[in-house]
């Protein structure tokens, strides 16, 4: 067989393997809805911020101290100096408002009263860190309620830096997962904040822990915080969720207790986790291509994912589409160097994106090399060949295409023949 005709064959058969693992997911019809207890508004998010559902999410209800969040939000784009030390303000707090017992004068480091905002939700710190940026917390609020406004939260207004209950202090659910994601996205030290089980801090020189008031994250793997609430109007959860394939974003509003605010939380991350439908799109040891190593190009460098590829598919939402994007084949590359990008979309929304990676440095890569970039070879062919629908590398959610037990048979093999049996298998079909 001539060298040519053997390479592309291994790229049929290979190819045929990979589109045998990204089985046709089916969308389960069901109208089931998630049954929130206490809850007086709430809303799920996936991670490109699509409201997966929601009860009330647009009402305008008490936030409580979940303002916080954006309080560290306008705090951070304020550039004011993390270790810059803030000589504490008179306040006037309510009795019953949670506080670190930071009092006039004392001395904390601006980072230390970001973290104990964060964490133990201490509304004295959230008022010092507002008087810091911006002298008085009037004027800290304006820029909250201007980010507010540049981030499109259109039920959503702040009126202090706390979250205690005030005339003109509202959000709703579905504002809120947005103002979460955003947090999480653009801000990692309060994605690597709102995860810890307690901070310490120093007040005039003597250090104090302070524990986290989320107690999700201890009953729930998965979960990302992000913030607690609570207000005599009830209690509150804004949280956040991510596993290999799904990231979600939660919020639930005035509930009448704090293990309702859990109880329904849960809720809402189990539902939409059970509604997903996951795909098993690629492994990081699958080899998709070898290019020449940097350093000494008679080397070769293996180039698979960086990740494995488990896609979370959302029911409903139409064909699941591919890309691959690989850099031009005479480039030379280092192990880990990073390259092109693996991406899955649902109608306009990512669900999911990871790069290429060097692998590793070989003198000789065996000449059984398992390309598996499906836009390389004719899968439509191989589609039909294996009994599933292919549409420009579109894998369909909810199509009506079962794959029978002959499918599994086929696959289980043509995965057990020599090389070039498997081969021949294919060219004759």
């Amino acid at each position: 067989m001539a060298p040519a005709r053997a390479f592309m064959l291994r790229l049929v058969f290979l190819a045929a393997l990979l589109a045998a693992a990204i089985i046709p997911v089916r969308a389960q019809a069901t109208s089931y809805q998630p049954n929130l207890t206490e809850s007086q508004g709430a809303a799920i998010a996936d991670g490109n911020g699509r409201i997966l559902w929601s009860k009330n999410g647009d009402a305008q209800l008490p936030m409580a101290s979940i303002t916080k969040v954006m309080t560290a939000i306008v705090a951070l784009d304020s550039g004011y100096p993390m270790d810059s030390i803030v000589v504490a303000q008179p306040l006037d707090l309510p009795w019953y408002s949670q506080i670190a017992e930071i009092y006039a004068g004392d001395e904390v480091s601006f980072e230390d009263l970001l973290l104990v905002t964060l964490v133990f939700s201490a509304n004295d710190a959230a008022s010092q860190v507002a008087i810091a940026v911006a002298g008085s917390e009037e004027a800290f609020v304006e820029r909250m309620n201007a980010k507010a406004a540049e981030l499109g939260l259109k039920n959503t207004h702040f009126a202090n830096p706390h979250g205690l209950e005030d005339e003109g202090h509202y959000a709703s659910a579905e504002d809120l997962v947005r103002l979460g994601k955003y947090a999480l996205d653009n801000y990692p030290f309060i994605a690597e904040t709102v995860v810890l089980p307690y901070v310490d801090i120093e007040i005039n020189g003597y250090e104090y822990r302070f524990s986290t008031t989320d107690e999700l994250l201890e009953r729930y793997p998965g979960v990302r915080g992000i913030k607690t609430g609570s207000v005599f109007a009830g209690v509150s959860f804004l949280g956040s969720y991510k596993d290999e394939g799904a990231e979600l974003y939660t919020c639930v509003l005035c509930c009448e207790s704090s293990e309702g605010r859990w109880a329904d939380t849960i809720e809402l991350m189990d539902w939409a986790r059970g509604r997903y439908r996951y795909l098993e799109a690629g492994k990081a040891d699958w080899v998709v291509s070898v290019r020449s190593f940097c350093d000494n190009p008679a080397w070769d460098v293996v180039v698979s994912l960086e990740n494995d590829a488990r896609v979370a598919m959302w029911p409903g939402d139409g064909p699941a589409n591919y890309t691959t994007t690989l850099p031009a084949h005479g480039m030379l590359l280092a192990p880990g160097q990073k390259m092109g990008e693996y991406r899955w979309t649902q109608g306009a929304f990512v669900s999911h994106s990871t790069p290429y990676a060097g692998r590793a440095a070989l003198a000789r890569v065996p000449a059984f090399t398992p390309f598996v970039l499906p836009l390389m070879v004719d899968t439509a062919r191989i589609g039909r060949r294996f009994g599933f629908e292919h549409q420009r590398g579109a894998f369909l959610v909810g199509g009506q295409h079962d794959v029978d037990e002959a499918f599994f048979r086929r696959r289980r093999f043509l995965r057990h023949l020599p090389e070039e049996q498997a081969m021949r298998t294919l060219e004759e079909a």
